[in-house]
């Protein structure tokens, strides 16, 4: 790539190690959506080498999965063991045994529970399910999504339920094109860089293209030397934007990988980021929960839970910089 007049702030530091996924945990139910979230999961341990657990939870107040009268006998004596035969057998049947891990049972509400898991299970990515407002809602369903991804410990992958693996290749053949078009809305920030070591890390060389799309103040309102980010690459023409920041993501991504930008800048709000997301036909959007006070997010709104209720594809997101780095092979 030519030589670029960028500013300090315009230039990323040099990629850090690639980051994996050494814990996997997934939330599971009963619904088709589920097993579909767990397909994924297992297609990531093929290509990290990861260990993929099971958790099942119960809500006291649902008894809508075949799980459920056996989680609700729990203080019975000897109808755990049954119960967890259960678990371990869906495990057995769906996770090769190089990936499989544990299988936890917990009975609860499935926010607290599955953050709460996640948490005690050191887990550094946890996976979701969530149908479309159109479909039946199967815990945990959207809204109790937003609840885990508010609170969880770890890179949380929310599956929508529009993603299908009909002709389902295996998880080998299919940890390699796991997707196509990755969708990274970014501000020149130090959450921003993690992000895109982390969507690096999950592009294929030669299958993935990442498209980013410059968001002022997304995540912090000054970039890491103390520029604002509202003046930052404000004045620059379509063709200079794309340049420019093509430029600064470049010690990121591989060669490899096809790198795109989106020619104007975007908005840090739900619905602008999801509209533009759709257009590039993307199937994953990488967000992070912005680091703020409790009253500063509920006066700008929680834009990373907004996107899980209308992006109309998977959603991986982070917790706020202040919960630590993301796990490196």
């Amino acid at each position: 790539m030519a030589e670029v007049d960028a500013s300090p702030s315009l230039v990323a530091p040099p990629a850090n190690r690639p980051v994996g996924f050494k814990h996997i945990l997934v939330a599971v139910d009963d619904s088709s959506v589920s097993a579909e979230g767990l397909r994924w999961a297992v297609a990531l341990a093929e290509r990290f080498g990861s260990l993929v657990s099971l958790l099942q939870v119960v809500d006291p107040a649902s008894s809508s999965n075949r799980f459920a009268p056996a989680l609700l006998a729990l203080t019975e004596k000897n109808a755990e063991p049954a119960a967890n035969e259960q678990l371990c057998g869906l495990a057995r049947e769906r996770i090769p045994a190089a990936h499989r891990g544990d299988t936890l049972l917990r009975v609860g509400r499935p926010a607290s529970e599955i953050v709460t898991a996640a948490r005690d299970a050191k887990a550094d990515l946890l996976v979701l399910s969530a149908q479309t407002s159109e479909g039946r809602r199967h815990p945990p369903h959207e809204a109790t999504a937003r609840q885990i991804v508010r609170r969880a410990p770890c890179p949380t992958l929310i599956v929508r339920e529009t993603v299908k693996l009909s002709q389902w290749p295996g998880p080998a053949a299919f940890a390699s094109t796991l997707w196509k078009r990755i969708f990274l809305p970014v501000d020149l920030s130090d959450t921003s860089r993690r992000l895109l070591g982390l969507a690096s890390s999950l592009a294929e060389p030669g299958r993935t293209s990442i498209t980013l799309l410059y968001t002022p103040a997304l995540y912090e309102n000054r970039t890491p030397d103390g520029t604002k980010q509202q003046s930052l690459l404000r004045a620059q023409t379509p063709v200079q934007l794309v340049h420019r920041l093509s430029a600064w993501a470049s010690p990121y991504v591989a060669t490899e990988v096809e790198l795109n930008v989106v020619p104007e800048i975007g908005m840090p709000a739900a619905e602008v980021i999801a509209l533009l997301a759709a257009r590039a036909r993307t199937d994953l959007i990488l967000a992070s929960r912005r680091a703020a006070s409790w009253w500063r997010q509920l006066i700008e709104g929680r834009m990373v839970e907004q996107l899980l209720r209308i992006a109309s594809c998977s959603v991986l997101t982070l917790p706020d910089a202040t919960r630590g780095d993301l796990p490196c092979l």
